[in-house]
């Protein structure tokens, strides 16, 4: 049965920004309750740590839901999508030059985002996008219907 969890924009973003880092030394869970996202360290635990771990590890997968993170392969899937979308022929072939290399590629593909500014806003709302919609997925695998108020 496919349960509703209600959030704010602002929630929603929240959950897709924690879906797109990378944090070695934390978990985030996505509280069904009242849609938060719940920090957890994973090493050098306070007092309060060590009680919200238990608390989820009792919740977990009712109340508690451990949020999945980026893929390499996603993130790849993003740079080379957004760059067919590249009106400009000239910084498209720079970012399909960029592609075929085998080091730095992700800074070097930035760097030349960062000079044409328009581009690289709308490169990182392609992103935060197809990170949503991963989100989304997420949550229907999981049976939940997410409903933004």
């Amino acid at each position: 049965m496919q349960r509703e969890l209600h959030v704010t924009k602002f929630q929603l973003d929240e959950i897709v920004s924690t879906y797109n880092i990378q944090v070695e030394v934390m978990r985030h869970y996505l509280n069904m309750n009242n849609g938060e996202v719940v920090r957890v360290p994973i090493y050098n635990k306070n007092k309060d740590d060590k009680e919200l771990a238990k608390i989820i590890k009792d919740g977990l997968n009712e109340h508690y839901f451990l949020i999945p993170h980026i893929t390499s392969s996603e993130g790849s899937s993003d740079i080379y999508d957004f760059t067919e979308t590249v009106s400009n022929p000239e910084l498209k072939d720079k970012l399909s030059n960029v592609l075929k290399g085998s080091r730095n590629v992700f800074r070097k593909y930035n760097d030349l985002l960062l000079a044409d500014f328009d581009e690289s806003q709308r490169y990182y709302t392609f992103v935060q996008e197809s990170n949503r919609n991963r989100v989304l997925k997420w949550l229907e695998s999981i049976d939940i219907k997410l409903i933004v108020d």
